[in-house]
């Protein structure tokens, strides 16, 4: 494999084209279908084939620890136009002004909300139990926003309620971005 992608320009066209051409793939890092090189978000972006390895020049470890949870755990349709919007961001010259630490506040206080907010609409004690479990973990992870680590722990937080919680995770995560990128853009 060759050097991890370090310009973020040329990691959301690469990301981009393996959308176009439907080499975008969830649940593996890099793989060969019909003949075709096909890799996940991160792996078609950067060229990677772990969070560990992607370049700070791209996203903190904190954001790239999170996107192949994040990724793979949403519905496909949703996971696509996802990508789409990751790579068309990266693209953006903004992209290497963002405030990271603002993006994590905001993006840690949803998944903290949405774990509240499942706890709370539960309609059976079993069911009760599991989202509030899962709001604890994610306030565990707001605990130790600090670290680096605590947004990946926040993207698993939402598994007891399927697609639809990552779904909102990846559009709450998009939106803190997009607003940064508009505080970056003055």
């Amino acid at each position: 494999m060759a050097d991890p992608i370090t310009d973020p320009k040329q990691a959301g066209e690469r990301l981009l084209a393996f959308e176009r051409e439907g080499r975008l793939v969830r649940g593996t890092w890099h793989g060969e279908r019909d003949g075709r090189e096909v890799a996940c978000l991160l792996g078609a972006a950067a060229g990677i084939n772990n969070a560990d390895q992607c370049p700070a020049s791209l996203m903190p470890s904190w954001v790239a620890l999170a996107l192949p949870s994040l990724f793979d755990g949403q519905s496909k349709e949703h996971a696509v136009a996802f990508a789409i919007r990751w790579g068309e961001a990266m693209v953006r010259p903004e992209w290497t002004m963002i405030d990271w630490d603002a993006v994590r506040a905001e993006w840690l206080a949803f998944v903290v909300q949405q774990g509240q907010d499942a706890a709370a609409a539960a309609s059976d004690y079993a069911a009760a139990d599991a989202a509030a479990a899962a709001a604890s973990y994610a306030a565990d992870a707001a605990y130790h926003a600090a670290y680096a680590c605590a947004p990946y722990d926040a993207a698993d937080a939402a598994d007891h309620v399927g697609y639809a919680a990552r779904d909102a995770q990846a559009d709450a995560l998009m939106d803190a971005i997009k607003k940064a990128m508009g505080v970056a853009r003055g």
